[in-house]
């Protein structure tokens, strides 16, 4: 039905603002200046890593004992316990990277240092078969060196000695660090390049004024500071802002709605004809015949409402369905045939059910464990770190035994 046809009144429009209210409302903002030092190893630390990570090799090289020199120099401390033992792997175990070195070395090789996002690796081909690899390997993450971290700890020092007499700006171009701007969201305290700034956010959104300088604040990926350009507290969004998108909701309500009077009478002169067939050519309509699925599968164009296939299974064949009423448009179902399940296949896969419902059943319990155990532990908040990039995790919480 054209949108032309469909009239929404300035009435209807305020009764669905007042009804969905809560659906306009706009946390706290603060527009923002903001300078940083990030943390992150620069190339030169990328470069020492490197170094290091090549004298390991040559002290290997030279006669020293891999697993001996693995145990007080590798920085993934479960396989360092075991001399650097990754045990066996096949092909995509291993991150790309130290997959490719492994199987291109021949037994009893060590191998060049290997970038990966963990860090540098040197590996230790033990054996080697067709399919698969027995390995041992030596990490060497890319950190900031203590020089790096020096130099680092200066730079933020004179930063926040120049914020307390200067602006943001003015200190920036004495530091030669670039000035960003950002809108910053009480839902959401995240500024891109520097994650979380739950310190930064509390002084923007409950303390400062416009034109505030921060003090330096720090988290775990960088030194940074903000000047308060603008705040806006809590509140909602007006009729007027949110009126475009409102009618649209209505006028797509009252298509529905229409539509499914529309279906209903369809529904009632196909059941009389005996199929869907015979009111095919009513305008607005189609027919689509699809393939047989089964309870998880999706109707070709209509995979935003699962309800259809619900709707499927709970008819008799021949049976022809109520409107059923999706997200866009309205559905008249009718079931052409059941197919009995394959007993043989199901009882194929039935172990294999088995297993992943008393999988589900364990990890219910552990989760009741843990519910249980929460409740009397204290509890150390690391969401900072849960919330980093998924790299940068992996590369701060070392390499795993298996697999990367």
């Amino acid at each position: 039905m054209p949108d032309s046809l469909v009239s929404v009144s300035e009435e209807e429009i305020d009764a669905y603002y007042q009804d969905n209210r809560e659906a306009f409302r706009v946390p706290a903002r603060a527009q923002l200046r903001v300078v940083h030092l990030n943390m992150a190893p620069t190339p030169r630390d990328t470069a020492a890593a490197l170094e290091l990570a090549r004298e390991i090799r040559q002290e290997i090289l030279s006669g020293a004992d891999f697993a001996e020199v693995a145990r007080r120099e590798s920085a993934d401390e479960s396989s360092a316990q075991r001399g650097g033992d990754l045990g066996t792997f096949a092909r995509g175990g291993m991150v790309p990277p130290f997959e490719e070195a492994a199987f291109s070395a021949r037994e009893g090789e060590i191998t060049e240092p290997v970038r990966t996002r963990f860090g540098f690796h040197v590996i230790q081909v033990r054996e080697r078969q067709a399919d698969s690899v027995t390995a041992s390997h030596i990490l060497v993450p890319v950190e900031r060196t203590d020089e790096s971290e020096l130099r680092l700890l200066t730079r933020a020092d004179s930063l926040e000695n120049l914020l307390e007499s200067r602006t943001l700006e003015e200190a920036a171009e004495i530091m030669g660090i670039h000035v960003q701007s950002y809108t910053l969201s009480e839902s959401f305290p995240v500024v891109p390049g520097l994650g979380r700034v739950t310190e930064g956010a509390d002084w923007a959104l409950e303390e400062a004024q416009p034109g505030d300088v921060s003090p330096l604040f720090e988290n775990d990926r960088a030194f940074y500071a903000f000047e308060l350009i603008e705040r806006q507290p809590e509140g909602y969004r007006t009729v007027d802002e949110v009126r475009d998108a409102i009618v649209r909701n209505i006028r797509l309500e009252k298509q529905k709605e229409r539509a499914a009077d529309g279906a209903r009478e369809l529904a009632a002169r196909a059941r009389e004809s005996g199929s869907l067939d015979d009111v095919s050519g009513e305008p607005g309509t189609s027919v689509q015949e699809i393939e047989p699925l089964n309870r998880f599968g999706n109707v070709p164009g209509v995979a935003s409402d699962p309800q259809v296939v619900g709707t499927a299974f709970g008819l008799s064949e021949g049976e022809i369905s109520d409107p059923v009423v999706g997200a866009e448009s309205v559905y008249l179902v009718e079931l052409l045939e059941r197919i009995p399940a394959d007993s043989a296949a199901w009882e194929a896969q039935k172990e294999e059910q088995r297993r992943g419902i008393m999988g589900r059943l364990q990890q219910q319990r552990l989760q009741q464990w843990l519910a249980g155990l929460r409740e009397q532990a204290e509890i150390d908040d690391r969401r900072e770190e849960v919330l980093r990039p998924p790299d940068e995790q992996q590369q701060r919480q070392g390499f795993p035994a298996s697999p990367f």
